[in-house]
């Protein structure tokens, strides 16, 4: 299987005070996706996102208000509830290609 060179990636601009512009708050932009190489001997998995909840709670992750969870910082990676599948294993991992998990991570 060829493994993507190119992922999707939503990142905060700029926090919301009244309705959200996408393009304006939440720009979708191209990146190169994290190789093995970039990160050491240490075991990895690369994820094909399936799905990401849009949740009503982002709303709030995108205020610079204390919640339950911290704001999602100024040009990081907005995050959700995802469903991936496991296209990648380097090293000894309970996960294999194939294997379907769900993540709690930025929509990257």
């Amino acid at each position: 299987m060829l493994l993507p060179t190119q992922q999707k990636v939503v990142r905060l601009a700029h926090r919301p005070t009244t309705e959200i512009d996408p393009s304006y708050h939440l720009p979708l932009t191209y990146e190169r996706v994290p190789t093995f190489d970039d990160d050491g001997n240490r075991p990895l998995v690369l994820l094909h996102r399936l799905y990401l909840s849009i949740d009503p709670a982002m709303r709030g992750w995108m205020s610079s208000a204390r919640s339950y969870l911290p704001p999602v910082p100024i040009n990081e990676v907005m995050r959700g509830a995802t469903l991936s599948e496991v296209v990648a294993v380097r090293g000894v991992s309970r996960l294999k290609v194939g294997d379907v998990v769900s993540e709690f991570a930025g929509e990257a």
